[in-house]
């Protein structure tokens, strides 16, 4: 399939035609606007300003009117687009914004980090309109990538959901728990991202080290952001388990495996996982190192298991594809189960 690349944007979220299919307009969620592209030549003709997060399009033939929704701009934004139907202007006349929620349900501290969280055009966040924290971590998830980060001192890193995880509440933060607060992206948000960041340079220089002096509290702005993620405490229910959330009879069979192989050694507790780092025999050459030091015999923080059915691959590097390929590898001996039985223990 063909792919248009937009230059100094974050990644595109919705598209829609207009009715004659000449143009597209494309919602650049985290840069908070729609580009008008042509069709043909895939040239960006124009682009229009919204309110925060536009994420959703709809054409409206008849009025030649195009519709955004902006989930966190809490509105609907509605657009006269006759003059770029026309090839008259390829820019759009705001109409009326109209508000989509009647009473905000989150706590604002955590909306306004929300807010942050996936706004790329902010020069604090990222250079050029580029990146935010979304384009990895759309909804609190993951992008199932598996991104190269050599020159961070660390090496290949399979992107970690960040669902369910209650921010810190499930212990240090990456896989080789080299952040020990949330407040610490401000240091990927200079780097990777290229954003002034939030706190003053001052402040920054005095707590680079992210094992080091705490960043809590010297700037709003970062502790909104932490605030957000700290909020997402739960994960999409698991579509394997019975229609009352209930284990199915397999799923129970192999949660009595997970206790007799000891498996919560490591994976303890309500999120299956004991806030210690392991080498559980995944070191490669690529690994890298973590926080600067050599990975073999220390390893990776334990992942948890709570919401493992929608993860897109295993292990640091994403090197086993299935569950099946992780009890493969000899990972806590499950490659000695039968077949039914390594069924079972995945099922739970």
């Amino acid at each position: 399939a063909e792919q248009l690349d937009f230059n100094d944007r974050a990644p595109a979220r919705a598209a829609a035609y207009s009715p004659n299919g000449d143009y597209l307009f494309v919602a650049q969620m985290e840069g908070n606007r729609i580009a008008v592209v042509d069709a043909y030549n895939r040239s960006v003709r124009g682009e229009i300003e919204t309110d925060r997060a536009p994420h959703g399009l709809y054409v409206d033939e008849r009025r030649q009117r195009l519709y955004v929704n902006n989930f966190l701009g809490r509105s609907v934004g509605v657009y006269d687009i006759e003059p770029v139907l026309s090839a008259e202007s390829f820019s759009a006349r705001p109409l009326a914004t109209v508000a989509a929620v009647a009473a905000e349900t989150l706590p604002q501290a955590v909306l306004r980090g929300k807010r942050l969280f996936y706004n790329a055009a902010d020069p604090r966040m990222s250079r050029d309109n580029y990146m935010s924290c979304a384009s990895c971590h759309a909804d609190g998830g993951d992008d199932g990538m598996v991104w190269d980060f050599t020159q961070r001192g660390e090496g290949l890193r399979r992107t970690i959901s960040l669902q369910g995880r209650a921010g810190l509440g499930r212990g240090r933060v990456h896989w080789t728990a080299n952040f020990d607060e949330l407040q610490d992206f401000e240091n990927d948000i200079r780097s990777a991202f290229g954003g002034t960041g939030f706190l003053s340079d001052r402040d920054f220089w005095a707590t680079s080290d992210p094992l080091g002096a705490p960043k809590s509290g010297r700037s709003r702005d970062l502790d909104d952001l932490a605030a957000y993620m700290s909020s997402l405490s739960r994960h999409g229910r698991s579509p394997e388990r019975q229609a009352d959330g209930s284990l199915t009879v397999e799923a129970l069979r192999g949660r009595q495996l997970f206790d007799t192989l000891q498996c919560a050694t490591c994976h303890a507790g309500a999120m299956r996982k004991d806030g210690l780092r392991h080498d559980v025999g995944t070191v490669q050459a690529s690994s890298g190192k973590g926080s600067k030091q050599a990975l073999a015999g220390v390893g990776f923080h334990t992942p948890p298991l709570q919401g493992l059915w929608a993860a897109p691959s295993f292990f640091h590097n994403g090197q086993a594809a299935t569950l099946q390929d992780v009890f493969a590898s000899g990972h806590g001996g499950a490659q000695a189960l039968s077949a039914a039985d390594r069924s079972a223990l995945a099922g739970f």
